[in-house]
């Protein structure tokens, strides 16, 4: 039997998604009823991760979902006088969703069972361990000093998680060719620093200067000289002021600036500071990544609401919202309405009356893998920028498997990640880059899946009590959720 639904709440929250998930949270935690709505069975929206037979389900989803809005004109007898109905989108926040096997797939490879071994295909090995993949949707990383880590601390919700440290850094070598990536580890620490067996002792020192130079401008940043006449000017410019070029150059600004790509000289140092202000706090590495995908931190704060006594119904139908006098006093949920002084809600539900505003794509691709893009004794989780092969789309790759819990042992997962800036996708040929032909030394991937991802900025309700929040962006960590959730949380007076 379907649970009733409550006839009023304080607050009715729409989409589990990342940001929507931490303000039902705070909502709850402050003492405001809550009543958590998703059309999807599943929690996370486009934050989402999947196993490898529920992400056939949700490709199938996305492949067949409409953007046709609900028949509302039944629930007219639901309305008091003054009162207009709304009926709620059903906006496509996924597009060209495409996945496939592969050739190397029909590959035979050896099982082990015990004491016993067995040859299967490589698609039947990966089909046999499908419950143990966590495949995120929009994979990200947590800065350890970063304003989410703060944010799980504060609320206790990291309590509920499991994080291990993003372990290697890669950037692309010089020597580099046009069939095959070469890529070089970047230290992190101090210590990494001066083991590193690529750097040269001049280039060591020079870095721990540069490094040095960062913390100080992060706290005097007037007092410094040789920065301001560069603030405005692209970054690498000023590295090569600061006589960085080269394999040194490649360190700091594709992989101690991935925060932030072609910056300015200024978002770069701030990008530097960032990065090395992290390192040590978890360990040598400044960046933290989720056991069993991204897609977990939304459902920690799901949970962290339902303790508080929010209430959540997945899987029903949300058809319209209620308008009166410029406010939104209900929804119509299953049929039921629901009256509330708040609402929240993804863009995925916004009403077609209201304007798009800004439309941005998130260019992703996913590879299930049988080895390392760079093979080493021990399973890390990597990160790459490969921001240098393409620079509108800013592209990076993150490759994790066994250790976080999303592949299981002899598979990784390869996600790339980058903006959709032009008709055609620079990922099919980095990634012939990246993966070369079959049967080379490099990893062959058996499974692809490629989609875009939607991120809307802009989009205003005319309504004064109703709030849309932003869906996933191309960011590498979680700063800009976590800035509109305190803009929302001032909002609401919580």
């Amino acid at each position: 039997m379907t649970e009733s639904l409550p006839d009023s709440v304080d607050v009715v929250v729409l989409g589990t998604g990342l940001t929507e998930s931490i303000i039902a949270a705070a909502c709850s935690r402050s003492g405001l009823s809550v009543l958590h709505l998703d059309r999807n069975k599943y929690y996370g929206g486009d934050w989402s991760s999947f196993n490898l037979t529920t992400i056939n389900d949700w490709v199938e989803q996305e492949k067949n979902a409409s953007e046709t809005e609900p028949d509302v004109s039944q629930y007219k007898d639901k309305m008091a006088d003054g009162e207009t109905l709304v009926a709620l989108g059903k906006r496509k926040t996924i597009r060209n969703v495409q996945q496939e096997w592969l050739p190397a797939s029909e590959s035979m490879t050896t099982v082990d069972k015990g004491d016993t071994s067995e040859q299967k295909t490589v698609k039947e090995a990966v089909e046999a361990e499908w419950r143990r993949f966590s495949i995120d949707l929009v994979p990200k990383v947590l800065l350890a000093r970063g304003s989410m880590v703060q944010t799980l601390c504060d609320s206790e919700v990291a309590k509920y998680a499991e994080f291990k440290c993003v372990d290697r850094f890669l950037c692309l070598r010089e020597e580099e060719s046009a069939e095959k990536l070469a890529y070089s580890r970047v230290p992190c620490s101090k210590g990494d620093i001066f083991q590193d067996e690529q750097l040269g002792v001049i280039d060591k020192r020079r870095l721990m200067k540069f490094m040095t130079f960062c913390l100080e401008w992060n706290t005097k940043a007037d007092e410094l000289e040789g920065w301001k006449e560069y603030q405005d000017e692209p970054f690498e410019k000023f590295l090569e002021s600061q006589e960085i070029t080269g394999e040194l150059r490649s360190y700091i600004a594709d992989a101690i600036g991935i925060l932030h790509p072609n910056a300015t000289t200024k978002d770069g140092l701030t990008a530097v500071c960032k990065f090395v202000d992290s390192v040590g706090r978890f360990g040598p590495s400044p960046f933290l990544t989720s056991l069993y995908g991204s897609g977990e931190i939304p459902q920690c704060f799901c949970r962290l609401c339902a303790v508080f006594g929010g209430l959540y119904c997945l899987g029903r139908p949300v058809e319209a919202l209620i308008e009166k006098d410029g406010k939104v006093v209900g929804v119509i949920a299953d049929g039921h309405r629901v009256n509330c002084s708040h609402l929240i809600m993804s863009s995925e539900y916004v009403p077609a009356s209201v304007s798009k505003g800004t439309e941005k794509w998130i260019d992703r691709a996913v590879y299930i893998t049988n080895k390392s893009i760079w093979t080493e004794e021990k399973e890390h989780v990597t990160l790459l920028n490969l921001f240098q092969l393409d620079p509108p789309s800013a592209l990076r790759l993150i490759e994790e498997g066994f250790e976080v819990c999303t592949a299981p042992k002899g598979f990784y997962l390869v996600h790339l990640t980058g903006r959709k800036e032009a008709a055609e996708s620079s990922i099919p040929k980095i990634c012939q880059r990246i993966f070369g032909e079959p049967d080379s030394d490099r990893p062959s991937p058996c499974w692809s899946l490629r989609f875009e991802v939607l991120t809307t900025a802009g989009l205003e309700l005319p309504m004064g009590n109703a709030v849309c929040v932003l869906g996933p962006d191309h960011d590498l960590d979680y700063g800009s959720s976590i800035d509109e959730v305190r803009s929302l949380t001032a909002f609401l007076r919580i």
